[in-house]
């Protein structure tokens, strides 16, 4: 019986014994079929590794054959006739191995294909092109030309139909604008760097169709945007990229964009890190999520989507989510209409949660024309060296709510304002601007103009004025001042409900108005004074506040002193000229004693309002916490 090999079951002898013909007949057939089964080599056929001679022909034999794969060994093989390979076939490219269509020639790969990712496979160089609906996980710039600065825009304009991924293994130099079409997906698995080396393009990276996903690559050019759009792109997914550019580094002004989501992506940009303008009309749902984003000159963000129309015919851009940012508008422009971490203008609908500004050479938030539905919260502003936040107001406007954020100035210089709600000729805004921390600047919050503005929970800490207000202008709930030498600066008819010194104040209110015009009032404030030591037999007089111009108020006084302790409630009038005081009731215990000698417990103390109070024994560190509820009521 013949002996059979351990791998494919070949039929064996040894030296000396008779070789059946029909054996050996076995063994040509079984080599065969394993070379049908493994691929067959279109050298067999004659194909021409020099490139000389068309192998078109020996190409189409291997393709008839019953074999899966189509080896192409090492050369460059001349295809004069167009070539379709099914979607049955793999073509198994061996090292060095390119195939070459000619002019107007094309070949089309519906198949898989085999190959190093770093090898040349297709030569388009003599005009040919490639096509088709290839299967394959990923397709490589580096098929397409190892050296060629239009290989990577081949391989993405080859199989875009195919919905195959291009994977960049090694850094690309390009001369033109990369355009990204329908159903593509660019992405590096070591951040590849796409270099566009010629400054005179439109962009660097053209979004151009819909269904287009990008990921982890670096993106470095001088063109004026390094990704911009194009068309009417839907279904846009950027995620770790890396910006570098002396432009723009995203600029959608295109109509009828929607969602586009940029995420965990760096940008660091001469000009807008991120620009949506007027071009961008009717456009909807773009998220900007975890990135850090840089610009030298501009705004980090602009979100700037102005139309024609307004109302309900609004055109502009809505939905937008910018949230868990890291932003920054460097000091090196000199433009009064950028510099911000943050600019919206005429677009709706925006939600702008947990970004942290580390620098703005403007204000930090920037807020103006038909913007409706926007919501800023929960949002740290560092490094503020203008404003924290300016609100302009425009006829189709609504309010915005602007509120658990923090507003710092850079250095704490006391200059500029937190939150400036500026008065506009077409009116002013109401606004939410609750729970926010601002600090370090001259007015804590500056409500220019008529309109109410809601301020419950706002503590503002370290500036000249804790809250300015303008002709009219009305505060809504309980404001928390603290080392502020003026608790409020007000102008004509201004209305504050409520403030609460957390520190002691030189001044509870400043009034600038015009003289001859109404006046300002405040309505509540909690309060204390400065701790003073006393004597025994002695009488205090311990100055809450300046009496106004007129005071019409409920007010209660506490002391706690060691083991002596009083309270105070009772109705306070001052006309200008006198100081009543009627419905007054005390508990006083220890050396506190009110109405010694019946002395008036309240008394006008050179212009100011003082509790008279007498101690029968020293005590130390006296402090009055006080309140009120009424008006104080300030004019010239």
């Amino acid at each position: 019986m013949v002996e059979k090999s351990l791998n494919m079951g070949l039929n064996l002898w040894d030296n000396g014994e008779n070789v059946n013909p029909a054996d050996l007949s076995y063994n040509f057939r079984e080599i065969e079929q394993e070379f049908v089964h493994r691929g067959l080599n279109i050298f067999w056929e004659n194909a021409d590794p020099a490139g000389i001679r068309d192998s078109a022909a020996a190409i189409s034999l291997i393709l008839a054959e019953e074999t899966d794969g189509i080896i192409i060994p090492k050369g460059v093989y001349l295809l004069k006739s167009s070539l379709t390979v099914p979607d049955t076939k793999k073509l198994i490219f061996q090292r060095g191995a390119r195939l070459k269509p000619a002019s107007g020639k094309t070949l089309t790969v519906n198949g898989a294909v085999q190959a190093q990712p770093d090898d040349w496979i297709f030569d388009l160089s003599a005009g040919g092109s490639i096509a088709g609906d290839m299967k394959a996980d990923a397709l490589f710039p580096h098929w397409f030309g190892s050296v060629d600065p239009s290989s990577l825009q081949r391989a993405l304009n080859a199989f875009a139909a195919s919905k195959v991924a291009v994977s960049i293994i090694k850094d690309k130099n390009v001369v033109n604008t990369l355009t990204l079409s329908s159903q593509t997906t660019l992405f590096s698995n070591s951040r590849s760097k796409i270099t566009i080396t010629n400054s005179n393009v439109p962009g660097d990276l053209r979004v151009n169709g819909s269904d287009i996903e990008v990921n982890n690559v670096e993106v470095q050019g001088s063109s004026p945007q390094s990704i911009y759009f194009s068309g009417s792109p839907k279904r846009i997914r950027l995620a770790r990229i890396k910006i570098n550019t002396t432009g723009h580094g995203m600029q959608i002004s295109t109509p009828s964009t929607e969602d586009i989501c940029l995420s965990e992506s760096t940008i660091t940009a001469e000009k807008y890190g991120i620009l949506l303008n007027s071009g961008a009309k009717q456009g909807k749902y773009l998220r900007i999520v975890n990135n850090s984003i840089y610009s030298r000159t501009s705004d980090a963000i602009e979100l700037n989507a102005s139309g024609t129309l307004s109302g309900s015919e609004y055109e502009g851009f809505r939905q937008v989510f910018i949230t868990g940012n890291r932003l920054s508008a460097d000091e090196y422009g000199t433009s009064g209409q950028a510099g911000f971490a943050i600019g919206i203008a005429n677009t709706r609908e925006v939600i702008v949660m947990g970004n942290i500004s580390e620098k703005s050479r403007l204000e930090a938030l920037h807020i103006e024309g038909d913007q409706q539905n926007l919501m800023v919260i929960g949002n740290i502003f560092n490094g503020c060296t203008g404003d924290g936040c300016r609100i302009k107001n425009s006829s189709a406007a609504q309010s915005p709510t602007i509120t658990n954020n923090s507003f710092v100035k850079k250095n704490l210089t006391r200059t500029g304002s937190g939150i400036h709600r500026l008065y506009d000729p077409l009116g002013s805004l109401e606004c939410n601007l609750a729970s926010n921390y601002i600090r370090g600047f001259d007015r804590g919050i500056w409500i220019d103009g008529p309109s109410a503005c809601h301020v419950e929970g706002t503590l503002i800490e370290g500036c000249n004025t804790g809250i300015y207000l303008g002709d009219t202008a009305k505060v809504i709930g309980s404001l928390l001042v603290k080392d502020c030498p003026t608790l409020v600066t007000a102008k004509n008819g201004a209305i504050v409900e409520k403030v609460v010194a957390l520190t002691v104040p030189q001044s509870v209110m400043s009034y600038i108005g015009t003289s001859g015009k109404l006046g300002a009032t405040l309505k509540n404030l909690v309060a204390f004074t400065s701790p003073v030591t006393t004597v025994a037999g002695s009488t205090n007089l311990l100055n809450l506040f300046a009496l106004p111009s007129l005071l019409q108020i409920k007010l209660v006084c506490r002391i706690n002193a060691g083991s002596s302790r009083l309270i105070l409630s009772g109705d306070v009038t001052w006309d200008g000229t006198t100081l009543t005081m009627n419905n007054m009731i005390k508990r006083q215990s220890g050396s506190i004693l009110l109405g010694y000698s019946g002395s008036a417990p309240l008394v006008n103390n050179n212009g100011s309002l003082a509790l008279n109070m007498y101690t029968t024994s020293s005590l130390a560190a006296v402090t009055v916490n006080y309140d009120f509820t009424g008006m104080y009521y300030v004019e010239n």
